[in-house]
């Protein structure tokens, strides 16, 4: 009766945690690796974030260059399209002119028609 009383006891406490030096050193070094790796997250957070910072700048300086030059774009286009007008009056200016000379041409040429 006293054995299965002991039986019991011994089966209601759970066991005793041993740990000796080599797991204690083990525990050690992982809490020691853990800290390290800590750091190097850190650290490579801070690095991926001042990167996406000097992109984030870089990618509105693009755009605002890229405004700039839709600017100029449309500037050369307005002077393009001014321009072809400009040509398109000459040339029928000079379309006249030829006709109006052609005319008076004729007209010569019918009045020393005897």
């Amino acid at each position: 009766q006293q054995q299965q009383q002991q039986q019991q006891q011994q089966q209601a406490q759970p066991p005793a945690v041993v740990i000796g030096e080599q797991s204690l050193k083990d525990l050690s070094e992982l809490h020691t690796r853990c800290a390290e790796l800590k750091v190097e997250v850190k650290e490579r957070e801070g690095r991926e974030r001042l990167a996406l910072e000097q992109l984030a700048r870089h990618r509105d300086a693009v755009i605002h260059e890229m405004a700039g030059m839709e600017e100029q774009l449309q500037a050369l286009r307005d002077a393009n399209a001014e321009l072809e007008g400009l040509v398109l009056q000459q040339r029928l200016d000079m379309e006249s002119m030829r006709h109006d000379a052609e005319e008076r041409d004729l007209d010569l040429h019918h009045s020393y028609i005897p």
